[in-house]
C-alpha cells in the first residue's frame, strides 16, 4: 500500500507498506511492517498479544477478503505505533543521499 508520510518540517516521504504477522510464542505475535522508500527496504516490528485481531485477519483471509482490505486492517490497528520511527528512518535515508 502506497502512502505519503510527512515530518514536522513538512518534508514528504512516499513509502510502500506491506504488513504481515508471525507467532512469537506464549500468546504473542510480531506485527511486521516492511517499508520501501526509494531503493531502500526495512522491516519494523510491533509486538502484540491481541489474539482477537489475529483471529480477525485469519477470518478475513478464509473469507477471501481482498489483500488491500487486509492490509488496511493492519494499518488501522498498528500503523500509529510505528509511524514516528518510520518517518525517522526515511529522514535518515534522505539525509544519506
Amino acid at each position: 500500500m502506497n502512502i505519503v508520510l510527512s515530518n514536522y518540517q513538512g518534508q514528504e516521504f512516499n513509502v510502500n507498506l506491506y504488513f504481515s504477522h508471525e507467532f512469537q510464542g506464549r500468546g504473542g505475535w510480531s506485527i511486521n511492517c516492511e517499508v520501501s522508500f526509494k531503493c531502500y527496504k526495512k522491516e519494523f516490528r510491533h509486538y502484540t498479544t491481541d489474539s482477537e485481531f489475529i483471529d480477525q485477519i485469519s477470518d478475513m483471509k478464509s473469507d477471501d477478503i481482498s489483500f488491500k482490505e487486509i492490509q488496511n486492517k493492519y494499518k488501522e490497528k498498528f500503523f500509529d505505533d510505528l509511524k514516528e520511527i518510520i518517518i525517522e528512518w526515511c529522514e535518515y535515508k534522505s539525509d544519506e543521499e
